[in-house]
């Protein structure tokens, strides 16, 4: 073999070996193996700090703990105190009861056309009126003037725009024994046309509490009673309430020779206080109610009343019969 045929195997040769190098380098650098087979990669990812230039502290944030909002505009509930003599006289509920709600933080405005100060202070408006029996619009007092409840309905109620109207009255017409036997019937008239004049208001009847003459559990008294509660419960729209509140006065030993004056129509300050206890957790609960439908943004609890304001006479012995109102709606703590 001559020089030169030694010389053209010799770079035939490294030129297949270059090329096989070459293969061999793409082979590996592309991860590249026989079909089908998947080669394992490392899943870790390293990788190295790049250096910037100097970078500024951050500035110190200070941690917000408490969020303000500012409550939103309700007015105080408005309550007019409606009624007669137990209404009209100074020592009434509305002097203690207004004791009471400020006692609870309960928003509380009396309303009405007439004004008298209780005599434990306070807002002096009401829409009682002494001697007044609750109807007929004809009805007269021995002067001929009218004295009936049911005739100052439409003006007071549109005027004053109660949110609640307590309505305690009949003692005017137990004493007035013509007028007494049509109770029941002139509950339910007085109560048809106050809806009408304010179908908006919250109305609660309260138990007519007893009289010398008609004590606890006689006829009348209790035919008046069981009027108010059918009246609330044929209500459909759940704005008409009965208040319970004798078998409380009992549990207080209320005595009408002791709780009434002597015409047996207004009650005395002792009597007064004992049928504030007895009346304040259903007034209370109506307010609430009332600013649950009024105003946004106040939560709903569900509890009861426990506690009575401390200047009021302790409840006494004696089971409580509740509220004939929807408790779960309330707010009733202090």
């Amino acid at each position: 073999m001559s020089l030169r045929s030694i010389r053209r195997a010799f770079n035939a040769a490294l030129m297949v070996g270059v090329a096989l190098v070459a293969l061999a380098v793409v082979v590996d650098a592309f991860n590249l193996g026989p079909r089908g087979h998947v080669q394992k990669t490392d899943a870790t990812l390293v990788t190295q700090p790049i250096p910037f230039g100097t970078i500024p502290a951050a500035q110190e944030v200070q941690p917000v703990t408490t969020i303000r909002r500012e409550p939103r505009a309700c007015p105080a509930t408005a309550l007019m105190p409606f009624g007669g003599s137990l209404t009209a006289g100074v020592d009434s509920y509305r002097g203690s009861i207004m004791v009471s709600m400020n006692q609870r933080r309960i928003p509380l405005d009396l309303v009405g056309s007439q004004r008298s100060r209780p005599s434990t202070g306070g807002d002096p408006d009401h829409e009682g009126y002494a001697g007044y029996t609750i109807g007929p619009d004809s009805a007269v007092d021995s002067n001929g003037r009218p004295a009936s409840l049911s005739a100052v309905i439409d003006s007071t109620i549109k005027k004053s725009k109660p949110d609640v109207v307590l309505i305690l009255t009949g003692t005017d017409d137990l004493v007035n024994a013509q007028a007494a036997a049509s109770l029941p019937s002139a509950l339910t008239a007085l109560i048809t046309r106050m809806k009408d004049a304010s179908p908006s208001s919250l109305l609660i009847i309260a138990e007519l509490p007893p009289t010398t003459a008609h004590p606890f559990g006689s006829p009348l008294v209790s035919a008046y009673n069981k009027r108010a509660k059918l009246l609330a419960d044929i209500d459909a729209f759940d704005s008409v309430f009965f208040a319970p509140t004798n078998e409380k006065l009992v549990a207080l030993q209320f005595d009408p020779t002791v709780d009434l004056t002597k015409d047996q129509r207004q009650f005395t300050p002792e009597g007064g206080r004992k049928f504030t206890v007895a009346i304040e957790p259903v007034i209370a609960g109506a307010i609430v109610r009332d600013r649950s439908r009024r105003c946004v943004g106040i939560p709903k609890q569900r509890t009861k009343a426990s506690v009575v304001p401390s200047t009021l006479p302790p409840e006494g012995a004696g089971s409580d019969p509740g509220n004939e109102i929807d408790e779960s709606d309330f707010v009733i703590k202090p």
